[in-house]
């Protein structure tokens, strides 16, 4: 070791975990080469041996809350120089924790000028322990060189095989396991051998300084440990070579912990009713560390010296580590019967480590003052009713001073109990009149004819009573008055039904004036009962005309043709009955209207055809009056009849648009003469339309051009040094017509193209070399030859089968292929086509 150091002067930072358990070290090494100018000259230099906090937190770049921060230094060189040991620390200023960011500056200040003669192989070295020691380096060591000149440098560290064997060595020597830590180190002319690196070549004038900074977060594998010292030391290569220079700095607190529980009450003050356990409950809140990570927290609370009580874990947000509990004094060793204080402590526990806080509760003792009740009215009348069940709405006044809620009871006569419901009410407003309303059925036969005295009163929260208030409730006979029934017509008219039933509405008005509901009934001429649906109407507002619409479906041969006289009466719930209203249902004849027949197209022109059917469609519109259903028919030359599908009539005495397809076998129209259809509308009743005559004359198909365009042309095309071709435009256009076979027969002819001479250019008369291609789907090529004429395939309409087109796409019929060879301009030809009755 002393040979491979001779002459190395170190600086070291290290971070131990206690006596034995090394957490690793950090080292940082740096070379730098000045040289001092003639002349001479002072320099102010001033000292410090403290490290301002806030400039710590600062450098951290986080804020120090409490924080933590501490400050050493030691002479060496025999005064010449000055090691100082800088730490800050984060988060709380006695207690280490998960998620603390500590920054530490290791720094070595030349106190004279000169050289240091005997340092030339000089090595600062700053070790610190590894991540898996809980100390994580979130800001990797820096080596800087500072003048008082405001000159700075930073120094390059050494690296590979030459620093892991520094480490080794110094692990060694202070007994650290080298497998805890990494670091970094200067360099020196004899390892890493950068120029001006060294300590020896940058420490010279007064003031100047090297300083080693690194910036660290506590993670959760330091949970549980004991809390690191952080400490600082240098090798002097000069005379033996030994260590020297030790400081240590131990962050805050025994343990790494990661809890950092805080309860965001330092005192309560409450005031409670020892007979009311719901005063004796309070809520909590507080936080603990929110370090990265998902380790499941447990939380419990004592009261005082009582029995540790766990917190339900549904109060603890483990993601946001955030708590929202309560705690309940009645758990306290001590009697909560007068005034005085209670200590209520939490602990949290993560890992088998606790950590607790705790809160001051001046507890103030109440007295409880009953509640008072009124009620208004106190003197009720109601009716007697069948069932003896009575609807009863209670109206009035509580007060209470200091209870948050009371409860209404009640007794019947007979001192048993009255079954309330929805009879508690919240105190809102203690020690103010609050109004409350509250409803109950009585029960069957508690109450008898004649005055019956209730007793009512209240009861708070904390079992004090009200005075009872008297309520008295009489029941006298009711007395029924009868409904009355009056509508608004007295009869309708229907026409005749194929059915025998009839629907028809009745309206007016009924009135009552002290039953709770009626019921409309009502009666055939032979006195049997109408049904109704819908037809019981509560009495809302007694003694006032109520108005109804009823809709009736009568039963299927109930009514008769002529008159038919229905009686209508209401009745109460009370069996009170409406005197009976007549209502006269008359029934007559039908009268029935013929449908009118239009026909859009009278004439039809078809191609002669010797077997098989004619096909053509009929459209028009017919419209009907008053039937429901209407039918086409039609009657052919020979007497012979076809009918349409039935058509309903939903939009009586509108037109109704039809089409019919129709499809006629040819011995139907190829008669000698006219041939035609005789066509007429037939509703549900018979009735006839008037009759329209539709005209065909039969012809003989033919094969034709219908267009072919004039003029048609390739896309401009750029001369190549390759061949080149030019696709056709759009405006290639031939359409046929075939008008002498059926839609889907194979044609019996083909269209043939011929390109009458070579494309030439009418200014330069220069002629190409190549003639038009003709391309097929299949991708086949086929060139022009002059005057020899080509097959092309046509494209059949899908919709008129009738018709052929070119159908030709952007990669597909007439292409030009174009050589480099030719010449520039503007070629033309004439393509020939030509109908070949052939297949």
């Amino acid at each position: 070791m002393r040979r491979l150091v001779k002459g190395m002067v170190c600086l070291l930072v290290w971070a131990i975990i206690f006596p034995s358990q090394a957490v690793g070290l950090s080292v940082s090494c740096r070379q730098a080469s000045r040289q001092m100018g003639s002349g001479n000259f002072q320099v102010a230099s001033p000292l410090s041996n403290q490290t301002n906090q806030s400039q710590l937190a600062n450098q951290l770049g986080t804020p120090l809350a409490e924080g933590f921060s501490d400050s050493k230094s030691i002479q060496m060189f025999g005064n010449r120089a000055k090691l100082t040991l800088s730490v800050a620390k984060t988060g709380s200023s006695t207690s280490t924790s998960v998620g603390d960011k500590v920054h530490v500056d290791v720094t070595l200040e030349k106190l004279d000028m000169g050289e240091l003669n005997g340092h030339e192989s000089s090595m600062m070295i700053v070790p610190y322990p590894n991540e898996e020691q809980g100390f994580t380096m979130t800001q990797g060591a820096e080596i800087n060189f500072s003048s008082a000149y405001g000159e700075n440098t930073t120094l390059a560290p050494l690296s590979g095989s030459d620093l892991q064997t520094v480490l080794m060595f110094y692990a060694a020597s202070r007994g650290l396991d080298l497998d805890t830590i990494t670091g970094t180190a200067t360099q020196t002319p004899e390892m890493g051998g950068g120029a001006g690196q060294s300590i020896f070549e940058n420490l010279i004038l007064t003031g100047d300084k090297i300083t080693v900074s690194y910036e660290s977060e506590i993670t959760e594998a330091a949970i549980g440990k004991d809390s690191f010292t952080l400490a600082s030391g240098f090798y002097d290569s000069a005379g033996t070579g030994d260590f020297t220079g030790d400081l240590s700095i131990t962050l805050p607190g025994n343990k790494i912990t990661d809890w950092n529980l805080q309860l965001d009450d330092e005192e309560l003050s409450m005031v409670v009713d020892p007979k009311d356990s719901q005063t004796l409950i309070h809520s909590e809140t507080g936080n603990w560390a929110n370090y990265p990570g998902n380790k499941t927290a447990s939380l419990a609370y004592q009261v005082d010296n009582g029995e540790l009580q766990n917190v339900p874990s549904a109060d603890l947000n483990q993601a946001e580590k955030t708590f929202n509990t309560s705690f309940d004094l009645s758990k306290s060793d001590q009697p909560i019967t007068q005034d005085g204080e209670h200590t209520v402590t939490f602990f949290m526990t993560i890992d088998g480590i606790t950590e607790e806080d705790s809160v001051l509760d001046h507890v103030t003792l109440v007295k409880n003052s009953p509640p008072t009740l009124s009620l208004s009215p106190t003197d009720v009348t109601m009716e007697q009713n069948e069932t003896g069940v009575y609807n009863v709405t209670l109206k009035g006044l509580f007060k209470d001073a200091d209870s948050d809620q009371v409860i209404l009871s009640g007794n019947y006569s007979d001192n048993t109990a009255i079954a309330l419901t929805d009879n508690t009410f919240t105190n809102e407003n203690k020690g103010q009149d609050t109004t409350f309303s509250a409803s109950f059925k009585t029960t069957a036969g508690k109450l008898k004819t004649g005055a019956n005295q209730l007793t009512f009163w209240l009861k708070d929260n904390e079992g004090a009573n009200s005075e009872m208030v008297v309520y008295t409730l009489t029941i006298v006979e009711k007395q029924n008055d009868p409904p009355k029934l009056t509508l608004d017509y007295s009869q309708v008219g229907l026409y005749e039904s194929a059915s025998g039933i009839y629907k028809f509405t009745i309206k007016g008005v009924w009135n009552d004036k002290d039953s709770d509901s009626v019921t409309i009934e009502g009666k055939y001429p032979d006195n049997s009962a109408i049904h109704l649906s819908n037809n019981t109407y509560s009495n809302k507002n007694k003694g006032t005309d109520t108005t109804f619409s009823l809709d009736i479906e009568t039963e299927a041969g109930k009514l008769k043709l002529d008159s038919n006289v229905l009686k209508f009466i209401v009745v109460d719930n009370d069996k009170g009955t409406s005197e009976a209203v007549e209502f006269t249902v008359n029934i007559g004849k039908k009268p029935n209207h013929a449908p009118v027949l239009h026909v859009d197209k009278t004439n039809y022109e078809l191609i002669r055809q010797e077997s098989g059917t004619y096909d053509f469609t009929i459209e028009g519109l017919w419209s009907d009056q008053d039937s429901s259903t209407v039918k086409l028919q039609g009657t052919y030359k020979d007497n012979t009849t076809f009918t349409s599908d039935t058509y309903p009539n939903e939009h009586k005495g509108q037109d109704t648009p039809f089409h019919l397809t129709m499809a006629v076998p040819v011995e139907k129209l190829n008669g000698e003469g006219n041939n035609h259809i005789m066509l007429e509308a037939i509703d549900e009743e018979g009735a006839v339309s008037q009759v329209i005559m539709l005209k065909f004359t039969i012809t003989e198909g033919t094969i034709q051009f219908e267009k072919v365009a004039e003029t048609a042309s390739f896309q401009p095309t750029a001369l190549s040094l390759n061949e080149v071709i030019s696709q056709h435009n759009n405006d290639w256009v031939v359409a046929i017509s075939d008008t002498t076979k059926p839609a889907n027969d194979l044609p019996t002819w083909r269209l043939e193209a011929t390109q009458e001479a070579a494309l030439a250019d009418e200014t330069t008369q220069h002629s190409l070399s190549s003639t038009i291609q003709y391309k097929q789907s299949n991708g086949e090529v086929t060139p022009l030859e002059i005057g020899v004429p080509i097959p092309i395939d046509m494209h059949q309409d899908t919709t008129d089968k009738s018709k052929y087109d070119l159908g030709w796409t952007e990669t597909t019929g007439f292409q030009l292929p174009v050589k480099s060879s030719e010449y520039a301009g503007n070629y033309t030809t004439t393509v020939n086509w030509t109908i070949v009755e052939a297949p």
